[in-house]
């Protein structure tokens, strides 16, 4: 559906030398140069010629970060920084307390199953992020194993 938006923003970020990057409805522009507000104005003059407005501001998440990728970056729900991309240690931790809830849980019962699916895919989205996210697929394997599911 929103093919021609996309198309458009994609020439409009490489006229300016800008990566363009899609992820369902999040949109990211990013550059090692500073993106000038000329960009944006046009990007914003895309997005509402196609019908579209760019959603208000939430308390829990920036539109726009405009400066260095540094130790506290959060774009579009993913940690970046100098040594790559990570989920949120918040998210991480999730993770984790999952799995640990899963070895308490006996593994015939819906919860388990219910929750066992769960962690699954929270660690499967984890892992796009970044391969080292694989060490809770092997330990929820591990469980799954150990409780025949």
């Amino acid at each position: 559906i929103n093919k021609k938006m996309f198309d458009e923003l994609e020439i409009l970020a490489k006229n300016y030398g800008v990566k363009f990057s899609l992820y369902v409805d999040d949109i990211s522009f990013s550059s090692n140069k500073i993106i000038s507000h000329n960009f944006l104005q046009k990007v914003f003059y895309i997005i509402k010629s196609n019908g579209y407005e760019i959603s208000k501001n939430k308390p829990d998440k920036k539109k726009f970060y405009r400066g260095k990728i540094g130790i506290n970056s959060i774009i579009t729900g993913i940690v970046m920084s100098k040594d790559g991309i990570f989920i949120p240690k918040l998210r991480e931790k999730r993770i984790e307390n999952q799995i640990e809830e899963l070895k308490n849980i006996h593994n015939s019962s819906d919860d388990f199953k219910k929750l066992y699916d769960k962690t699954i895919s929270s660690i499967q989205q984890a892992i796009i992020v970044n391969d080292i996210y694989k060490k809770y697929l092997l330990r929820l394997n591990d469980i799954g194993h150990n409780n025949n599911y």
